[in-house]
């Protein structure tokens, strides 16, 4: 078994290349969009490990801001451009048309951009912000949360 910490930010080989003998990674960050598994649910072959992003649940966050707030009809999605953040926009995109929710692409390069996108987001009419799992916004989270409970308008249970 062949243990490695380098798949963090590589695509995979060509099936023929991979190696026959089992190989486990610590951390990857898209194991699915990098194309070392074929899902998450049903990763097959020989590889398995921790994934901490995962574009594959990007859909399911919709889905569960679409539950919590039924008449939601747009929302914002913060991230920062890159490999990561489109594969998240891929996956979110067939789940907003299926619950007919416009969504807003923000992106968030630097702290100037944080009270910008909220501005933009107010108005675009968003009734949530998803946002998208980067190092960036990570390291600026409770700045996030702050112009988010600042900046936009929350329905609340009594106007369901």
């Amino acid at each position: 078994m062949l243990s490695s910490q380098r798949l963090r930010h590589q695509r995979a080989p060509p099936k023929k290349r991979l190696p026959r003998f089992p190989l486990s990674w610590r951390l990857i960050l898209t194991p699915v969009g990098n194309g070392f598994v074929a899902s998450l649910a049903r990763p097959g072959g020989n590889i398995t490990g921790l994934s901490t992003l995962s574009p594959e649940i990007t859909g399911k966050q919709l889905e569960l801001l679409k539950e919590i707030i039924p008449k939601l009809s747009h929302v914002a999605v913060l991230g920062t451009r890159g490999l990561v953040t489109d594969q998240m926009l891929r996956e979110v995109k067939p789940a907003a048309a299926a619950l007919k929710v416009e969504l807003q692409q923000l992106d968030v390069r630097g702290p100037q951009d944080i009270e910008t996108a909220f501005r933009d987001a107010r108005k675009g009419r968003a009734g949530a912000v998803l946002v998208l799992a980067s190092p960036f916004l990570e390291s600026r989270r409770r700045e996030v949360a702050d112009f988010a409970t600042s900046s936009l308008r929350f329905t609340t249970a009594k106007n369901l």
